[in-house]
């Protein structure tokens, strides 16, 4: 385990200085959650604490002690800089302790020699892009074939969506090393984003393409081999924004809940066509991994996408501060050590036949995974504080149902980690979760809630700068240069109240005037709008 530099500000180093110092850390205010939980959780008295405190924070530690603990405590989070949200630390009793972070180190092997790959693969791209992605990839490799059960079935597979900024965080670069990571382990189960409802609905229900006859020899070996899998397949899509764009046009029609049907993992999905009849996916199992941009995002993904839950099945990696310029990539050769493994995994897990799928026979079982006492204890307490602790106003209401399903995020995690260790393994013992197995899993999720809350500011201002952009747009072609907030929200179709707050911005800048305009005869006046400066 290691902690991002970056994700270090003036209040964690100093409570870490006190920490190393055997100093109180009681009234200091941290916003990195898992530096909170460390604070909390580990008991700071005890020299093998230390020691294992030096390795993760290695790449800091100097930083740490050149902080004096016995001084003044920096400014309070809310005024060290209006750029830093506030991520609520988790309740104590799900906080990760000692114990679990131990257990954390004992587990994940072949995890942490992947992401290191990937590092050297891709340098600039920030660490949990490419840490969430090689656990999508373990996802793609089981799909529906291993489940844990509590009061319903739930298997790996991940919607993970990477945002930042064009060009400044080589996203695209960090998701090429996954796409070539899946390309040498199993490329046949990848399937194109950009598709239709039906089109979608036709490859995961192992259809034949049209043009089938067509393709190269080596194509159609690759659609062949994909078809023995077909409802659990994988997307790979850069811009995703492109397919949350057009999720609006008309001919993408039921496109989000199918997305959203298929993360809930049902037994089968049925799609009827004039032209094709009745299509049926049996056990479908869809992972997807996209790229978007903040921009992108704010202009894409409606408020009612986040109300509706179709947001909250992904876990969503915001970017962090731009990691240094670093020109020391690797070849595109991956080591064995990294890509056997992910295949050994991909091919020794059963088969999903489907004999008759029209029939109610059960045709295919998966593995199902056992947890420890320790780890489902661990799990229990991470569920009640994002499903119900954490729900307060001062949550963000747009984040209530991302919040309600980490700890499902978190158990997807935990469980892709231990198929892999149980299949370098015996395979005649049990698939297990420990309690190391579900520490990564939360502290992954929770680089991910710390993602949501960094991210939700930068989609307000996105959004808040293009209703203010339309809004000059509309003004500047208005005959006589004058609306009134209804003709606005008629002619735009923003919400009343996004346009209130743009105009109240523009107003206050010095760009529109007020002005109150009164009808011949009776009446109130109406409040219209114009430009200040024309241009």
């Amino acid at each position: 385990m290691n902690v991002n530099q970056n994700s270090l500000g003036s209040q964690e180093l100093y409570a870490l200085a006190r920490a190393f110092s055997g100093l109180s850390v009681k009234d200091v205010k941290v916003v990195n959650p898992l530096v909170q939980s460390m604070l909390i959780g580990w008991d700071w008295s005890k020299p093998t604490t230390l020691n294992m405190a030096r390795t993760v924070f290695k790449d800091q530690i100097a930083a740490i002690f050149a902080v004096d603990p016995n001084g003044p405590p920096p400014l309070p989070v809310a005024a060290a800089s209006a750029d830093t949200p506030f991520v609520p630390p988790l309740p104590t009793e799900a906080q990760l302790n000692d114990k679990a972070l131990k257990a954390s180190e004992q587990v994940g092997a072949w995890y942490r020699s992947a992401v290191e790959w990937s590092k050297q693969r891709s340098p600039m791209t920030p660490v949990h892009f490419l840490e969430s992605g090689v656990l999508w990839t373990i996802g793609l490799a089981i799909n529906r074939r291993v489940c844990i059960e509590f009061h319903e079935r739930i298997y790996p597979t991940l919607y993970l969506l990477l945002i930042a900024e064009t060009s400044k965080y080589a996203k695209s670069t960090g998701m090429n090393a996954i796409r070539s990571l899946v390309s040498a382990t199993m490329p046949h189960m990848l399937i194109p984003g950009s598709t239709t409802t039906e089109g979608m609905m036709e490859i995961l229900s192992g259809s034949l393409p049209a043009n089938f006859e067509k393709l190269t020899k080596r194509d159609q070996e690759l659609i062949e081999a994909g078809r023995r899998f077909a409802g659990q397949r994988g997307i790979i899509l850069d811009e995703y924004s492109s397919l949350l764009g057009a999720m609006k046009k008309d001919y993408m029609a039921g496109f989000v809940e199918l997305l959203m049907r298929m993360y809930d993992n049902q037994d089968s999905e049925q799609h009827h066509t004039r032209s094709g009849g009745m299509i049926i996916v049996k056990y479908p199992g869809l992972s997807i991994l996209g790229a978007t941009t903040p921009a992108a995002m704010a202009r894409t993904v409606s408020a009612e996408m986040w109300e509706n839950g179709a947001m909250a099945r992904y876990l969503m990696m915001f970017r962090e501060d731009p990691l240094p310029y670093n020109p020391e990539y690797i070849s595109w050769n991956i080591p064995p050590e990294v890509w056997q493994p992910l295949a050994k995994l991909h091919k020794n897990l059963p088969l999903i036949e489907v004999n008759n799928l029209l029939s109610d026979e059960q045709d295919f079982e998966p593995l199902k995974a056992q947890i420890s006492d320790e780890a489902h204890k661990q799990y229990r307490a991470y569920m009640k504080a994002v499903f119900y602790d954490m729900l307060d106003a001062d949550l963000d209401e747009r984040l209530h149902g991302n919040y309600r399903r980490m700890h499902i995020q978190a158990i997807k995690i935990a469980l892709a980690l231990a198929c892999v260790e149980w299949a370098q393994g015996s395979p005649s013992k049990p698939i297990r979760i420990e309690l190391g197995h579900f520490a990564i899993a939360q502290t992954i999720t929770e680089k991910a809630r710390e993602s949501l809350h960094r991210l939700m500011p930068v989609l307000n201002q996105s959004s808040d700068a293009r209703t203010q952009k339309t809004l000059l747009t509309v003004l500047r072609n208005a005959p006589g240069g004058l609306m009134s907030i209804r003709d606005i929200v008629k002619l735009t179709g923003r919400n009343t109240s996004d346009v209130r707050s743009a105009i109240e911005v523009l107003v206050e800048s010095g760009e529109l005037e007020q002005v109150e305009h009164r009808h011949e005869g009776a009446g109130r006046p109406v409040t219209l709008f114009k430009i200040m400066h024309p241009k």
